[in-house]
């Protein structure tokens, strides 16, 4: 949805993705999405991605150090924003900030302190397709990890849980929608429990082969 707005509001090129992986087992760790999928992802909207390995855990010295790393080659070409997807937690957009304030560039929050659930219906009335593939145990039962991000998967969600999962209850991967040339092929897999979250596995789908004729 940020890139989105970016596009939509004509002010910004956007001219490259960016994202952080862990080095041990090449996927978000909060989303549990393997690097093959992102890199699909990116190919299907048409922009190149640049991929951050960092350690787990990584602190915050690290993150700031790796990332400063990643950035200084856009700089020198010229770019100087870098947008984020966060939607409240202040004490996070400081952070950002700050630490790219260092190497002369400026944060842009397109869905700063949007409503949360007119964003999530605006997503959806877009054409977008996202499927959950993470859930905080504390916060949505097993069984939501893996429902396809809908309406009548908000109208299941608790009055306590955010409708963009916006404090941790529940991260997504998104496969198609009006920014993709075509849609990622995906396959659910095993549900499993890592520690305080329950994660459904998002595989990519094989190509189905025609049959010969004989």
């Amino acid at each position: 949805m940020t890139l989105w707005e970016l596009r939509k509001g004509g002010d910004y090129d956007v001219t490259h993705l960016i994202t952080t992986i862990s080095e041990c087992d090449q996927q978000i760790p909060m989303h549990g999405i393997k690097r093959k999928l992102l890199e699909s992802q990116a190919k299907a909207i048409g922009l190149p991605l640049t991929i951050i390995e960092l350690p787990k855990p990584c602190p915050n010295e690290t993150y700031v150090e790796r990332m400063h790393a990643a950035l200084l080659p856009f700089r020198e070409q010229g770019i100087s924003k870098i947008a984020f997807g966060d939607i409240y937690l202040d004490d996070l957009r400081d952070f950002r900030e700050e630490h790219l304030e260092d190497v002369g560039f400026e944060a842009l929050f397109p869905l700063w302190h949007r409503d949360t659930k007119d964003l999530a219906y605006a997503f959806i009335n877009a054409k977008f397709k996202a499927v959950i593939t993470c859930i905080c145990e504390n916060s949505l039962k097993q069984e939501m990890a893996g429902r396809v991000f809908e309406r009548s998967l908000l109208a299941d969600l608790p009055l306590s849980v955010d409708p963009c999962g916006e404090n941790g209850e529940f991260h997504t991967f998104v496969y198609d929608g009006p920014l993709f040339n075509h849609a990622i092929p995906i396959k659910l897999g095993k549900t499993y429990n890592g520690g305080d979250f329950f994660y459904c596995e998002i595989r990519p789908k094989p190509a189905t082969r025609a049959k010969r004729s004989s």
